[in-house]
């Protein structure tokens, strides 16, 4: 039991420096601006969240092209219309769609 207690301990320690909490406007622009010099493939801890949270916080919430709201009735045929062609392949299905949506 010591040693896992140990291991947690050096894991709380690793993350101490990161902001938890809800995302500020000023954490938002800061993960836009990296995104615009690095692009969206590469993830720089120098942020004050972790670089997973960062890639996910621009992914589903930041990205410009991202779209909100209901699916219009073109969009869901075309999600039918892929699914009975694809099949249960999600991920070809919205890759090949091109309707820039997310879950969250």
């Amino acid at each position: 039991m010591g040693a896992s207690t140990s291991i947690k301990e050096k894991h709380r320690a690793s993350k101490k420096g990161l902001n938890r909490g809800p995302w500020t406007a000023e954490e938002d622009r800061r993960i836009s601006a990296t995104v615009a010099v690095h692009g969206a493939k590469q993830w720089t801890t120098s942020l004050s969240s972790c670089a997973k949270n960062c890639r996910l916080r621009w992914m589903n919430y930041l990205r410009p092209n991202i779209k909100r709201g209901n699916m219009s009735d073109q969009e869901e045929d075309l999600i039918i219309r892929l699914h009975k062609l694809l099949g249960n392949r999600y991920f070809f299905v919205v890759t090949s769609s091109k309707i820039s949506k997310t879950a969250n």
